[in-house]
């Protein structure tokens, strides 16, 4: 079977003026270990005025184990300095990620593929909670 990349439509809402930056970031917890970053998409230009808009992030092909991860995203706007100044942010660090789990047997790429397929589904599904300001709690 063919390695394949994914990507994923990320829906945001702008509220600002001003130019916004999107990031984002796949991390993992081991514990005696610390934290394990896995994939990081670098601050970019999505949006520069108020309205919906989707992001569309291409994830290189990255099987993962069975585990739990942390799904951390970050709108921002550029500081006087050029610095990122956060806009809004589900983060880890911040206490409000996307926490999600692999279930299967360690190095089954096919179970792997689809767990991520329906991480991804749910991570849209919060998104799109986030985006219209729905309140929840876990």
């Amino acid at each position: 079977m063919a390695e394949e990349d994914t990507t994923l439509s990320i829906p945001i809402d702008v509220k600002v003026t001003s130019p916004v930056w999107f990031a984002c970031s796949v991390e993992s917890f081991r514990q005696g270990i610390g934290w394990s970053h896995l994939l990081q998409v670098e601050p970019r230009p999505v949006a520069s005025t108020p309205g919906l808009y989707e992001v569309a992030v291409t994830i290189p092909t990255l099987p993962l184990s069975p585990g739990e991860y942390s799904l951390n995203l970050f709108l921002s706007e550029r500081g006087a300095e050029g610095t990122f100044v956060p806009l809004d942010v589900r983060s880890w660090t911040y206490g409000n990620d996307l926490a999600f789990a692999v279930a299967g047997a360690r190095f089954n790429l096919g179970l792997s593929r689809a767990a991520a397929v329906v991480v991804w589904l749910l991570a849209v599904g919060h998104l799109l909670l986030w985006t219209l300001g729905v309140e929840y709690t876990f």
